[in-house]
């Protein structure tokens, strides 16, 4: 299985999972890692700056929309947790795969999503950053500013990762973790991920599996209050 951090959000939002998230797969390798989620709006927004859109946002309570790609989505996730600790009032507007065609389009007002998947919309200035979760700022974004200098804490860390099923043996799992390493470092892919404000990983089974765990007991006191359920 190759997948994202959803799959740890997943283990908290949703009550009836049909597995478990730890006991039922063998963790191979966190294999990337990327600059958290933005806070994107179009190259067109009346919202030039993180300033403007707060104080937007606080003067007019529930009149700004965002996109998310789903209910219980991460970027749904990221969304209410900013809204909480910026104190600040936006309506969600969930779609079925992604909001970013309405948001060129003017429809909604903004959206969350790791800068990864849209640096060409960044890059050409049809989508512009507001801000970003990560601790820093992005080197190919150096003029957003983090989420952190607003005070506003929304860390729900984009990753991507593999997993075998459940007792798998423990060579295998290393010569898989081995070979998936090599091939990530080939220059074309390591290049497709600097170019998209990504970072090779590649940590060990153990290490991922025990940060899949912490992960999953930090979500169980962060994500409850913000009563997102997926069923």
């Amino acid at each position: 299985l190759y997948t994202t951090g959803g799959h740890t959000t997943n283990a908290v939002l949703m009550r009836k999972l049909p597995y478990d998230p730890v006991a039922d797969f063998t963790a191979i390798t966190l294999l990337s890692r990327s600059q958290g989620f933005g806070l994107m709006v179009s190259g067109e927004s009346r919202f030039k700056t993180m300033d403007q859109y707060l104080a937007a946002a606080r003067a007019e309570p529930g009149k700004i929309t965002y996109g998310s790609s789903g209910i219980g989505n991460t970027t749904h996730v990221v969304g209410e947790l900013f809204c909480r600790s910026a104190k600040i009032q936006l309506i969600h507007v969930p779609y079925k795969t992604t909001p970013i065609n309405d948001a060129l389009a003017g429809t909604i007002d903004s959206f969350f999503v790791s800068p990864s998947l849209i640096m060409q919309y960044l890059q050409s200035g049809r989508l512009r950053m507001l801000g970003v979760s990560s601790a820093t700022r992005m080197a190919l974004q150096p003029d957003s500013p983090t989420f952190g200098e607003y005070g506003i804490d929304a860390h729900i860390p984009g990753w991507s990762g593999f997993w075998g099923p459940a007792g798998l043996p423990a060579a295998i799992v290393e010569q898989l973790h081995q070979s998936i390493v090599k091939a990530a470092r080939e220059k074309i892919f390591e290049t497709y991920l600097r170019d998209n404000g990504a970072e090779l990983v590649g940590t060990p089974p153990a290490e991922f599996h025990a940060y899949v765990v912490s992960e999953i007991e930090r979500y169980k006191k962060v994500l409850p209050p913000l009563g997102i359920q997926l069923d």
